[in-house]
């Protein structure tokens, strides 16, 4: 009777551990899932040049990436518009621009992927490229 009580135990803590992994993993994917869209958003915002309207949902699209990034992105994220916002500051302000957001990058990547051994060297003519085609 007692190894009877104990196998019903013990596959009932299996089962309920198998459940609250399962519900993490949901609720992990979900939010990398919104971090995606997210990021997505900032990214597009910054590659357009132009309207008002474009420059508000930019603005926007900060403030949402500055509530729902981890540390890191915001810290490279806060670096990135330090530069934007005071260009005169940085006697090379194309070159750092590049560099703060090859590692913004980078980061965003991290946060979504977790695991990566890219650096932001590797994303230098990926960048470069983006930026000749919308010029």
């Amino acid at each position: 009777m007692k190894i009877e009580l104990i196998v019903v135990v013990v596959g009932g803590l299996v089962a309920l551990v198998s459940l609250l992994f399962q519900k993490y993993l949901d609720y992990q994917r979900t939010v990398d899932t919104k971090k995606l869209e997210l990021y997505n958003e900032f990214l597009k915002g910054s590659a357009q040049n132009g309207p008002k309207e474009n420059v508000k949902n930019f603005m926007n699209s900060i403030e949402i990436v500055s509530i729902y990034g981890s540390d890191e992105v915001v810290r490279a994220l806060n670096a990135f518009m330090e530069i934007i916002r005071n260009p005169s500051q940085y006697p090379n302000f194309l070159t750092v621009t590049s560099e703060r957001y090859e590692q913004l990058l980078l980061i965003m990547r991290k946060d979504i992927v977790k695991r990566t051994k890219l650096s932001p060297n590797d994303y230098k003519h990926i960048h470069n490229m983006r930026k000749q085609g919308h010029q």
